[in-house]
């Protein structure tokens, strides 16, 4: 190699290096911001929460947003920055998503340094915390200015088998706002020495105080099941079953409202009220009381079986494989209309079943 051949090459990896070196001296003022400013839901008065130390964003619109599908977003990053959603270049104001489930936005500084956010849409104020979904399309709850909720585990000696005088207790009590009487006395009135309750007992003590309630049974299938408990809940009435409760699933996080919050065994006969549902998403949960809290709370102090929410085909298979029917309550002086008592069964030509 020539001298001259030499002195050219030493240039060029000069000049290179030089021009390396420099870029990275240049990109050292470039800004590491890679941080959501602001984000909101285009064209909806949307209340947003940034937790920026946990690149998390919740974002809670009105109930009249029914789906988080072709939702636009408006947000403001630092200059120099992008943001991609599954690889797809961002722009406020503009960019559709689907945010019926976490969306994942990947912020680029201008220096290159990424950081990802995830952000949650939903049109309530509790089903994502829940753990029910984003979007509710449809709520009905038979609710009262009142108290009637009881937890069996304040029912004196036989408190581990009184879901039966509880849940009927609560069942009149929804009834009748004047109704004082208590999960423990019920007990006292029917099987006062211990013994599971059975449904026939339940058809008794609503009968004592004059409770309009009929017997009907429910569907061979989840849909069917489904569809006659909402054509009363719709009614503004309640119902009462007896099911197998092994066959709701356990809940997936202790700080959820859906599913069951405690441990049981094959044949865990239980009773519950239904007094609602609610349609999140894809799926439809019952809204329950059940009684079986003993004492167990949510993060706001409320008892864990205070408006459980249990998915229409675990109830279905609870009750199909422990009770096929479901007492159905209405308000105390105000009859059951005649296409409920056409359906109803008569309480004496039935198989009745025993619960804890």
């Amino acid at each position: 190699m020539s001298y001259i051949d030499f002195s050219r090459k030493a240039f060029a990896f000069i000049f290179l290096l030089a021009f390396v070196v420099g870029c990275k001296k240049n990109d050292l003022h470039l800004s590491d911001d890679a941080d959501i400013k602001s984000f909101s839901i285009e064209g909806q008065q949307s209340n947003s929460n940034l937790v920026t130390s946990k690149q998390y964003i919740y974002v809670q619109v009105p109930q009249s947003v029914g789906s988080g599908q072709n939702l636009v977003a408006n947000f403001t990053i630092a200059d120099g920055a992008q943001a991609t959603v599954n690889n797809n270049t961002q722009v406020s104001g503009t960019t559709q998503n689907n945010f019926s489930s976490d969306v994942k936005y990947i912020v680029t500084a201008a220096n290159h340094t990424e950081k990802t956010w995830t952000v949650t849409v939903s049109n309530s104020d509790h089903t994502y915390y829940w753990g029910l979904g984003h979007f509710i399309t449809t709520s009905v709850a038979s609710d009262r200015n009142y108290e009637w909720y009881y937890d069996q585990g304040n029912t004196g000696t036989y408190s581990g088998i009184n879901c039966g005088p509880t849940s009927a207790t609560m069942a009149v009590k929804w009834a009748d706002q004047s109704f004082s009487h208590t999960p423990e006395e019920a007990r006292n009135k029917y099987l006062e020495n211990g013994g599971w309750w059975s449904t026939y007992d339940v058809d008794s003590y609503l009968t004592d105080y004059s409770i309009p309630h009929a017997i009907i049974p429910l569907g061979s299938s989840a849909v069917t099941t489904r569809d006659i408990l909402k054509e009363q809940l719709d009614s503004g009435r309640i119902a009462v079953a007896c099911i197998d409760m092994n066959y709701v699933r356990s809940s997936a996080n202790d700080s959820y409202r859906t599913d069951k919050f405690y441990k049981t065994t094959p044949q865990w006969g239980h009773f519950f009220v239904i007094k609602g549902y609610q349609q999140v998403d894809d799926e439809f949960y019952f809204q329950i009381y059940d009684p079986y809290s003993f004492g167990l709370g949510n993060d706001d102090g409320t008892l864990k079986g205070r408006n459980r929410f249990y998915r229409f085909d675990d109830v279905f298979s609870a009750t199909d494989n422990w009770w096929k029917y479901v007492y159905i309550v209405g308000q105390k002086g105000q009859p059951l209309d005649v296409n409920t008592l056409r359906k109803a069964a008569d309480p004496a030509k039935i198989q009745h079943v025993r619960a804890m």
